[in-house]
């Protein structure tokens, strides 16, 4: 990364004009590029100035002055990097697997988006209406799409698109890059025989849970009729051309420990390699993307966007998805290092993704452009990663109230701890 932003070629490749970021300014694009990285929720001028603070620089700048150098940064400059720490994390390493395959767990996510008319044209407009219809007004959002790796926490693939989308759709515009050693889990929205279809195609190995009132097999299961695990054949609905008219799958019930009753849908028909037993933990590890979800919009404040433009919008989103996977490969040998010299007896340790990420922001200029020995400022990290980390206890459950609108207003205004 470090090389990179210093790189002749990449920045040719990341800026609007070429006759941007050519002459030497308060502002290179190594600068923006990570001030716009360490999103803070402060104010742009408390930012800049705590900048200037910490890098030692003889002058100020100004948030006007750093508003018209960050339009001259595409977006695009994170998405390359991004893919390419990802790339670079599978390649050279390890990872882990369950039953021989990566566990991707996909979903979306809506992000509410600020009201600009530009947004608007791009994402489109969203509707406030009571129980009577009334017109209340609107509001902009985006549909965040992410494959996340539920065992390794690396968001593999991402997209934002406009708010009112079909969320399958975008699921299969992301299949490239996918293969049949990865095993992709999907709640019920995405249980329709075109998706399905589409991924027996394509040779892609999935997971689906099915609603209630579909397929009638599913309901005859979910009432109690019938095995607990079998192979049917189902027509499917399509306009598509190339599409099967009919595919193969495989259903299994699972009873959780509340009681209540779900049903899988997978093409993983054989039944001697891939054990019904097996289902019910592969579908409990989706919620790794719902915690990705949690970690993005929560921790790194993902909605609280610095601009009302859409390149400022995409900036904002495609470096929370790079310093996410950053600070999961910066802290990944740290933890594992950790629990390894840990007794048998004790509790595994994870970092405070609080701590984690403050740290990496604080010290993203030092970390990607200074000249002081990279080795020390890695060692200053890992001290600091090792504060305060949680014990993980393994199947503890809580249950899922619905809060009044003024209980979280309240905990947004007041209790919530930002990161940065």
């Amino acid at each position: 990364m470090r090389n990179m932003l210093f790189n002749l070629d990449f920045i040719k490749r990341h800026k609007t004009n070429p006759k941007d970021f050519t002459r030497t300014r308060k502002l290179p694009f190594a600068d923006v590029f990570i001030l716009i990285l360490r999103n803070s929720v402060k104010s742009l001028q408390l930012m800049l100035n705590e900048f200037a603070m910490q890098c030692n620089k003889s002058f100020y700048i100004t948030a006007s002055a750093f508003t018209q150098a960050r339009t001259k940064l595409k977006h695009t400059a994170y998405i390359e990097l991004n893919d390419g720490i990802v790339s670079r994390y599978y390649d050279e390493q390890p990872f882990k697997k369950l039953l021989g395959f990566r566990i991707i767990g996909c979903d979306g996510s809506k992000l509410v988006l600020p009201k600009s008319e530009e947004i608007k044209n791009e994402f489109g407009r969203t509707a406030i209406a009571n129980q009577i219809s009334e017109d209340l007004g609107e509001f902009y959002k985006a549909t965040f799409m992410a494959y996340y790796d539920v065992l390794n926490n690396i968001c593999v693939k991402a997209l934002l698109a406009p708010g009112n989308v079909y969320e399958a759709n975008l699921a299969t515009k992301m299949l490239d890059g996918i293969n049949n050693h990865d095993l992709l889990i999907f709640d019920r929205g995405f249980a329709s025989s075109e998706f399905m279809a589409t991924l027996i195609q394509k040779n892609l190995n999935f997971i689906i849970r099915f609603p209630q009132h579909s397929l009638s097999p599913v309901r005859e299961m979910f009432e109690m009729v019938g095995p607990s695990d079998q192979v049917i054949k189902i027509a499917v609905r399509s306009e598509q051309t190339g599409l099967p008219k009919e595919i193969t799958i495989r259903l299994i019930r699972i009873i959780l420990s509340t009681g209540e009753v779900e049903i899988l849908a997978t093409n993983l028909l054989d039944q001697t390699e891939f054990k019904e037993d097996e289902f019910k933990e592969l579908y409990f590890l989706r919620w790794g993307v719902e915690g990705y979800f949690a970690k993005v919009k929560g921790r790194l404040n993902l909605e609280n966007f610095t601009g009302k433009s859409v390149e400022s919008i995409k900036q904002d989103f495609w470096s929370t998805i790079l310093i996410s996977n950053l600070e999961t490969i910066l802290t990944e040998d740290v933890e594992e290092s950790v629990n390894d010299k840990l007794p048998a007896s004790n509790l595994e340790k994870s970092i405070n993704k609080a701590v984690s990420f403050n740290a990496i922001k604080n010290l993203a200029f030092k970390l990607l452009t200074s000249n002081q020995d990279q080795d020390q400022i890695l060692e200053k990290l890992t001290q600091l990663f090792l504060m305060n980390m949680h014990v993980v206890r393994d199947g503890r459950t809580a249950v899922r109230k619905k809060k009044s609108d003024v209980r979280s207003n309240n905990y947004q205004k007041r209790m919530r701890k930002h990161v940065f």
